[in-house]
């Protein structure tokens, strides 16, 4: 059965394994001068993975284009949600298993718990996290130095807060002297 996604109708439709479709549309275009409407077909949108590995698609309405993952749109069109829970878990972990009973509304907090106790992969930290600026060396330097705050920012590409939670032990907790 297919639906109109949320905030999408008339533009995109979904249905329950995840098939995201682009419904035709007269659409006017500026040739040689001149204004001519072209009636585009329905279309399917083809999901890729993310850089998270989550199947995702560019929807866009009125020339605003957003990427979402597929998880995403299936939970707004089919998971009632009346607590207004912001994120939506795979319950076996599967990222690519976006089966209606394989997913739930949750906050922040449980998926983090989800992620460390149900799937036992724990909380990534430090250098595991594939966004991190600094390692363990650059941390112990950033401890034992006399520097500014600035000066250490500029000196490895971070923020001064970041510099200031190494500093004060709010972040980078594992590393030891």
């Amino acid at each position: 059965m297919r639906k109109a996604v949320p905030g999408y109708e008339g533009f995109y439709e979904i249905d329950e394994d995840g098939t995201l479709y682009r419904l035709e549309e007269w659409r006017e275009h500026d040739w040689r001068g001149s204004v001519i409407q072209r009636l585009w077909p329905e279309y399917v949108v083809v999901a890729r993975p993310n850089g998270d590995g989550y199947p995702a698609v560019h929807i866009q309405k009125r020339g605003h284009r957003t990427r979402v993952t597929i998880h995403r749109l299936l939970a707004l069109t089919f998971i009632p949600n009346p607590e207004g829970l912001p994120q939506v878990n795979h319950k076996n972990g599967v990222k690519t298993d976006n089966r209606l009973e394989n997913l739930e509304w949750v906050t922040s907090q449980q998926n983090n718990w989800h992620r460390a106790n149900v799937l036992n992969l724990g909380i990534q930290r430090g250098t595991q996290q594939k966004t991190a600026k600094l390692d363990d060396e650059k941390v112990r330097l950033i401890r034992s130095s006399t520097e500014s705050l600035q000066a250490l920012a500029n000196r490895f590409g971070v923020s001064k807060k970041l510099i200031h939670n190494v500093r004060s032990g709010k972040t980078w907790r594992h590393v030891t002297p």
